[in-house]
């Protein structure tokens, strides 16, 4: 039988394109002296993922890659603000990097990303571009016309954190972008969206977010996006609206999906028939979903039976409909099915977004957002009910915008067993309200929160003993509206308890960071 070590260098080629070349550098490395030289030596189009690792191994990876010509780099991506920071410190991003192909950076500050993109104007193979960013929303302006100046960007997804209701984008400066592919999970206002349009006469698919404040429609103007043929909509706005924007477009649309958060004028089936047939001769594919309020199970009937009409059946566009009562109050799922012959199974939900005016819920491929409007028992009952309807063993991300107290609802032992990677938490969390979540999604992995500052102690005394359980999988937390002194007070109990050997502790901007190592 061949040893790993024996193989011959050949076949340690083909295995290492399949892995990231820092971690087969970790685990292989130190194996004896020919790995040793096998990786000092070794020569490929590098592809380097720089992600949430401690403080050691961050160093170890940066090493690795500084020993590397940089021009032999086709990928960088990197998962947190402190991996770019520490990166930036001992290898420059300039003109050097001549076949970078693909840029991911995430999390990280809008001035930073703005410095970032004026350096890689200069490279003449960057064509894909992702990154999200964290802290204020400013220097949006600035932004844009960088990303926008990028001479051969193919593929550009953007995510800028916070609405951006009263920030104009008509007055860009930046000149026509070769952009075939916009992606931006931002709340951009309708109006951002046709600036940003202008911009993008190459545009062949766009997948957009845009929530509605008051505007006249009167000031949108016409906007020739004539090879734009896949549009995806996750929106606020009212149908009377959408049709404006839409109308508004020159366009080759064959593929139209839509997320709506809307009214009930979402479910208006003669609204949507008027609209696709006058602005879109060319559709083939046609997508959305809805969930709300109902009134009654008439109701419910009633718009069902209209989506069913011989309008929808011609295109063979098909619609799944569920309905369930809590405490009362009548709920109903709608959202597109492609195939008629598929079950009427919840697995087929392809993405989903509830809102009934005072609870919203967002169910978007693996990521699930509640926000609740009231922190009482039909909230939680609610929340128990989605999750034991949707496909929730996917759940890459949920989110939660008010603290729910768990313990005051029994959710089933299938949804405490569930394991969560992120777990956000967009309200200040107690120490109780920690415990309370721990023990109610024990297998949680990252756990992202605000706290109060006194139980600051308590809730990572409480964290770092935890994970010593078997069953448990959390390896980090995020603190956010965090400042220099909570970070202090971090960092000496770390070191007054011990644990310095099991985290380490990061603060970025007003952003604690607590890694296990």
């Amino acid at each position: 039988m061949t040893c790993f070590e024996d193989l011959s260098n050949e076949i340690l080629y083909e295995i290492i394109e399949y892995l990231d070349i820092c971690d087969a550098y970790a685990m292989f490395s130190k194996l004896n002296h020919r790995f040793q030289q096998f990786f000092k030596h070794l020569s490929l189009p590098w592809k380097f993922c720089i992600h949430s690792t401690s403080r050691v191994s961050l160093s170890e990876r940066c090493q690795y890659i500084k020993s590397k010509s940089v021009a032999d780099i086709l990928s960088l991506r990197f998962s947190n603000p402190t991996a770019v920071d520490y990166f930036l410190s001992l290898i420059p991003l300039d003109s050097s990097f001549i076949r970078l192909e693909s840029l991911v950076l995430h999390k990280i500050k809008l001035l930073k990303l703005v410095s970032i993109l004026t350096t890689l104007s200069t490279l003449p193979r960057l064509f894909s571009l992702t990154t999200t960013t964290v802290g204020a929303i400013t220097f949006l302006r600035d932004v844009h016309n960088a990303l926008f100046a990028l001479p051969v960007l193919k593929y550009c997804n953007t995510t800028f954190n916070g609405q951006i209701e009263f920030f104009e984008l008509a007055n860009l400066c930046a000149k026509i972008s070769p952009i075939e592919y916009f992606v931006s999970r931002t709340s951009y206002t309708m109006k951002n969206v046709v600036d940003i349009f202008r911009h993008l006469p190459k545009l062949v698919r766009a997948e957009v977010s845009c929530f509605s404040p008051m505007f006249s429609t009167d000031s949108l103007m016409p906007v020739l996006v004539e090879r734009l043929t896949c549009l995806q909509l996750q929106t606020s706005t009212q149908i009377e609206q959408l049709e404006v924007f839409l109308s508004k477009l020159r366009h080759q649309i064959q593929t139209l999906r839509i997320s709506s958060y809307s009214k009930m004028d979402s479910t208006d089936a003669k609204r949507w028939q008027h609209l696709i047939s006058s602005h879109f001769p060319d559709l083939r594919t046609f997508e959305m979903q809805h969930f709300g309020q109902i009134s009654s199970l008439n109701e419910y009937d009633l718009i069902r039976n209209e989506f069913n009409s011989s309008f929808w059946w011609k295109r063979k566009w098909f619609f799944i409909f569920q309905a369930f009562n809590t405490n009362d109050t009548f709920y109903m799922f709608f959202y597109s099915q492609t195939r008629a012959s598929s079950t009427r199974d919840a697995r087929s939900i392809h993405n989903i977004t509830i809102d009934d005016a005072k609870t919203i819920i967002q169910f978007q491929s693996s990521q699930l957002t509640f926000f609740p409007a009231y922190q009482n028992s039909a909230n939680a009952s609610l929340f128990h009910q989605i999750l034991n309807t949707m496909p929730y063993q996917q759940l890459k991300r949920l989110t939660i915008t008010k603290v729910l107290t768990f313990k005051t609802y029994c959710y089933s032992k299938k949804t405490c067993s569930c394991i969560i990677p992120r777990f956000i938490v967009q309200a200040v969390l107690t120490y109780e309200n920690v415990q309370d979540l721990i023990d109610t999604f024990p297998r949680l992995e990252t756990l992202e929160m605000k706290i109060r500052e006194n139980d600051l102690e308590n809730i990572v005394r409480f964290l770092l003993t935890y994970t010593h359980d078997e069953i448990s999988r959390l390896y980090s937390i995020i603190i956010h509206d965090a400042h220099s002194i909570l970070s202090g007070r971090l960092h000496k109990q770390i070191e007054r308890e011990d644990f310095d050997w099991i985290c380490s502790v990061e603060f970025i901007g007003d952003v604690l960071y607590l890694r296990w190592k």
